[in-house]
């Protein structure tokens, strides 16, 4: 069993390369897969299933080939996806999954989230994700009209950047504590995510500080995290066998029909 992992490849109309570095990828290396994870925010903005841009169409289409050749697609909301609804998934042949993810790799227990959760540290934008998400709220917006949704996705994409600019780049990323308490509260070894945009590896120590039982000896106890990459002119994304998991480097420029 070969599993593959991705995520914020932030794909839009303006982006024509990074779609073709997609495509490449699906049609070499995801092609060798029996599942394929996207954890979320696929698309640069998603205002509803009923649009039907060339790209939404194409990127289906590519997707629903990928599954006729027997591979798994499993899609997970992002920060910037959260209005996919199962329409879109369903004509991409995928499934929609939702956070917190669960599965085994090996012997070991693997949690899967999109990432935006474990930023604590960003207040604000954590009040917003928290109407973003309620079901009611995402009700009201899709009944909107199709013109009107895309002009308040215009007026959100620019809030943040110009709110993100004003942030120190540390709250934006994870918060320790809010990993820590997480790992421990679903009891896994591996955490996996993406959204920060900062891929790499990351050993979290949860062996207790203190013990109930003074100068009780503290077995050491670590979970691994592990942060995907973003998409551009390269990305990072993780492979998981039966015994291993582990991130690995993509550069666009390794496939001759990309970018």
């Amino acid at each position: 069993m070969n599993t593959l992992f991705i995520s914020d490849l932030h794909l839009e109309d303006d982006k024509p390369g990074l779609t073709r570095f997609f495509f490449s990828f699906l049609d070499h290396i995801a092609i060798n897969s029996n599942r394929l994870f996207i954890l979320g925010d696929f698309f640069e903005a998603w205002v509803g299933d009923d649009e039907q841009t060339e790209l939404h169409i194409n990127v289906a289409d590519k997707l629903s080939a990928l599954a006729n050749q027997g591979v798994d697609i499993l899609i997970m909301h992002g920060n910037r996806d959260f209005l996919m609804g199962p329409d879109y998934v369903k004509q991409c042949q995928a499934k929609l999954i939702e956070e917190p993810f669960f599965l085994t790799v090996g012997e070991k227990r693997v949690l899967l989230m999109h990432g935006d959760a474990l930023c604590t540290d960003d207040v604000q934008y954590m009040k917003f994700r928290n109407i973003a998400r309620n079901p009611d709220w995402q009700r009201q917006i899709l009944s909107m009209p199709l013109k009107n949704r895309k002009q308040m996705a215009q007026q959100l994409r620019q809030a943040s950047s110009s709110g993100n600019q004003a942030k120190n780049i540390e709250i934006m990323d994870v918060a320790e504590p809010t990993v820590r308490s997480t790992i421990e509260q679903y009891q896994v070894d591996v955490l996996l995510h993406g959204h920060t945009h900062r891929p790499a590896e990351h050993t979290v120590d949860l062996t207790p500080l203190t013990s109930l039982k003074p100068f009780a000896k503290q077995l050491p106890r670590q979970a691994r995290r592990l942060v995907l990459g973003d998409w551009g002119h390269q990305t990072w994304y993780a492979s998981a066998s039966e015994q291993s998991l582990q991130l690995i480097r993509l550069e666009a420029s390794e496939f001759s029909d990309s970018w």
